[in-house]
């Protein structure tokens, strides 16, 4: 009567809602909490056991660029969804990614990377930064801290209990 249709996924996939993620043709996509990557297309839940265009198979994140385009990040690789296959956008202009956590865009356009040991920040296929200065204590990094573009470029890390940090387009805080 209200138009309102519960559609539950459980007890098969359970997601983590951090990383639902609406695409340009209102697909949403999601990373379960086995690092599987799901998506609800046309009332229906699916996870993809593998990745149309990429050798990897366990998601970390996603996030979506301005004109709604899916980006996922695997463990070592960016890939941007075409609408039925990944394409690698990994920059090869510096060290490969490792441990990638969390992605997110900033206004500019940039993608920040957080990895393991790092977060820098990728623009038009390059890496343009790389944040230069690490204040965060080693027992919070990276598992919980919260990464979050903003509109000037920059990036911002949060976490409960600890405080807020920002760093700068040119990935200086």
């Amino acid at each position: 009567t209200n138009g309102w249709r519960l559609l539950d996924p459980r007890p098969a996939i359970v997601p983590r809602p951090e990383t639902f993620a609406l695409d340009q043709n209102d697909n949403v996509w999601f990373v379960t909490q086995r690092e599987h990557l799901g998506r609800l297309s046309n009332h229906h839940f699916e996870l993809l056991e593998s990745f149309p265009g990429l050798s990897d198979t366990v998601a970390s994140a996603l996030a979506v660029d301005s004109a709604r385009h899916l980006w996922l990040a695997t463990s070592q690789h960016l890939a941007r969804w075409n609408g039925s296959s990944f394409t690698n956008q990994t920059p090869a202009n510096g060290p490969a990614p490792t441990d990638i956590r969390q992605i997110a865009f900033s206004g500019d356009g940039g993608l920040w990377v957080l990895e393991r040991n790092r977060l820098r920040k990728c623009f038009d296929g390059q890496w343009v930064a790389v944040a230069n200065e690490w204040r965060i204590p080693s027992e919070l990094f990276p598992n919980s801290l919260e990464l979050h573009g903003d509109a000037e470029g920059g990036a911002w890390l949060l976490t409960k209990g600890y405080g807020l940090w920002h760093v700068k387009p040119d990935g200086t805080t």
